[in-house]
This record gives structure tokens, sequence and C-alpha cells, in this order.
């Protein structure tokens, strides 16, 4: 009797997973959109109260899908801190990848921009940002951004983008 259920669970389970295999070829076949420039808007928010602390200051960068549908973003947003003549400073960043996350229609994904803003280190080097330009979904938006961001002069200066709110994963 024991191996008569078994047997029956068994078919069962075959059965329902196959049906997720022909789902999964289903959404393999026709991929998500990619969040283009005209769904996507880009916001910048500084100076946010409560958000410093440690040596650090930090900004929080909101992409939004404006669109009617759910899209995926294609890459990380790519940001570059530049001088008061808007030339891009050598400024290493670390970037969460964000590919696989999608966005419905009017959700935000939140981003949080951090580095260092003290003279922390035995041998410092740091640089007086005038702006910040961020590209994402072949969008292109330039920020007055006057920060102060320090690193080690060995290591270089630093700064960080990581995911506050993840929207949804695909």
């Amino acid at each position: 009797m024991g191996e008569k259920i078994s047997f029956w669970v068994l078919g069962v389970l075959c059965f329902f997973g196959s049906g997720n295999v022909l789902y999964a070829k289903t959404l393999s076949q026709n991929p998500m959109p990619v969040c283009t420039s005209k769904t996507l808007s880009l916001k910048l928010e500084q100076n946010m109260p409560g958000s410093a602390g440690m040596s650090h200051e930090n900004a929080e960068l909101i992409l939004t899908n404006k669109g009617k549908k759910a899209c995926r973003l294609e890459n990380p947003p790519a940001f570059a801190f530049l001088d008061q003549k808007k030339r891009p400073f050598p400024i290493a960043s670390h970037l969460e990848d964000v590919s696989e996350i999608r966005l419905l229609p009017r959700q935000s994904l939140h981003l949080n921009l951090r580095w260092v803003s003290q003279e922390v280190f035995d041998d410092n080097l740091c640089v007086q940002t005038s702006f910040l330009s961020v590209t994402t979904a072949h969008q292109h938006k330039k920020y007055i951004f006057q920060h102060k961001l320090c690193g080690d002069k060995k290591e270089g200066v630093t700064a960080q983008l990581n995911l506050l709110n993840e929207g949804e994963t695909l």
C-alpha cells in the first residue's frame, strides 16, 4: 500500500513539475522588455537628514518605471564624479549587479551611493566634486554634487552603490 501511495505522489509531482518546465520555457521565449529612457525616470536625493555618519556620506539614486508595463534593468547605472570643468575624477566604484531586477509600472528601485567624506586614512587622498554624472537605460543626467570624497592615497578614492530595495527579482 505504501509503495502505491509514494508512486502516486511521484506521478503527481512529475505532472506538476512538467507544467513548470513548460511555463519556464514560455517565459524564456518571451523575455521581459528592457527598461528604456522613455520608461525609466532617474532622480538623485542628496543631503538626507540622518543619513551620514562614521565619516561617511551618502545619496540615494531612485529609478522609477513610469511606463505601463513591467521592464527589467539591463545594466547597473554607471556614474562618474566630475570636477568643476566636468572632467571625471579617477574614483573606483563598486556596483551591485541589478541586471536581474524588474520594475512593475510605477515601481521604484532605490540605490544607496556611499563614500568616505573625512580624512580618516594614514595617507589621505581627498577630492572635491562639483557634479555627478549618471547613465542608465541610454539616459544621461548630470547633477550638481558638491561633496568631499576621501580614500587612501595608495588604494585611491572609492564609492559604493548598493541596493536599498530590490523591486522584484526575475
